[in-house]
């Protein structure tokens, strides 16, 4: 009878760790979406901001406002998807981190656009 109630408590014992460290993930992994989401809506505004400038006299300004209103569309696009892959590669919270990763994505995809076109 010992051996049972033993046996039973580190049942117990076990089921109520795994079931916290599942709960832990999941607020983990729910966070993660928010924070991670947040950053891409703040990138969103960022670039709708500078892709107003498009009617600048300035060659410069509207070629960065062109690039700008391509980045922006492509974080609306891809907002899922990038959220997706930051939590999985758990690229880190911290604003250079995620800045780093979604700048590398978006500069990543137009160079092999770039590379196409000339082929």
């Amino acid at each position: 009878m010992k051996k049972i109630f033993v046996i039973f408590s580190i049942v117990i014992l076990l089921t109520l760790f795994g079931a916290h460290s599942a709960m832990s993930l999941d607020t983990k992994t729910t966070d993660s979406v928010s924070l991670y989401g947040n950053y891409i809506d703040r990138h969103i505004s960022r670039c709708e901001s500078k892709a107003a400038r498009i009617n600048s006299k300035s060659d410069h300004i509207r070629h960065e406002a062109a690039v700008h209103t391509l980045m922006g569309a492509f974080f609306r696009d891809q907002r899922d998807e990038l959220i997706k892959e930051m939590i999985a590669k758990d690229i880190g919270t911290k604003k250079h981190q995620v800045d780093y990763y979604l700048n590398s994505k978006f500069f990543g995809l137009l160079r092999k656009a770039e590379k196409a076109s000339d082929l």
